[in-house]
């Protein structure tokens, strides 16, 4: 296990793991996507050429599939960019970060990569949610979504 940090300004992203880390029921959970999101997340792929291979092709697939919505009828409690999402891993204790793309220009706090696999598992679920992705030495880590404070655009 690894901890993440932004090419632009060093902050932790958050753990991260294998590309290919989370389990098939997480991947099978319907995912919801703001149209603003999509915009962005297409936006990134577009320009991005430094992500693993695999990430690219998920986060691809997570666009192509989501259910856009606008951002006028996001559900409560759905994972969105720039949401503040509090989740804990394992039995430890609950922590707050916010859901970001690399290269935000944020410059303080806690933040989870939407291009780390983590942050793939994240986006467009709707909290509360468990899901498990694999952690340290091949052991599966349960991760529980516990709310989400949405972005105000």
């Amino acid at each position: 296990m690894s901890t993440h940090v932004c090419r632009t300004c060093g902050a932790p992203l958050a753990m991260d793991f294998p590309a290919d880390a989370v389990t098939p029921e997480a991947e099978a959970a319907p995912r919801i996507m703001t149209d603003r999101d999509a915009a962005r997340l297409n936006a990134f792929l577009l320009f991005e050429n430094q992500l693993d291979a695999s990430l690219t092709t998920r986060l691809k697939e997570l666009v192509k599939a989501a259910a856009i919505v606008p951002m006028s009828d996001v559900p409560a409690g759905l994972v969105t960019l720039d949401s503040d999402l509090r989740f804990s891993v394992g039995q430890l204790a609950p922590e707050t970060r916010r859901l970001v793309l690399p290269n935000a220009g944020h410059h303080s706090g806690s933040f989870v990569s939407a291009a780390s696999t983590l942050g793939l598992a994240f986006i467009g679920r709707l909290a509360p949610a468990r899901f498990s992705i694999p952690g340290s030495n091949d052991h599966f880590q349960t991760i529980d979504l516990l709310s989400v404070e949405q972005f105000q655009a």
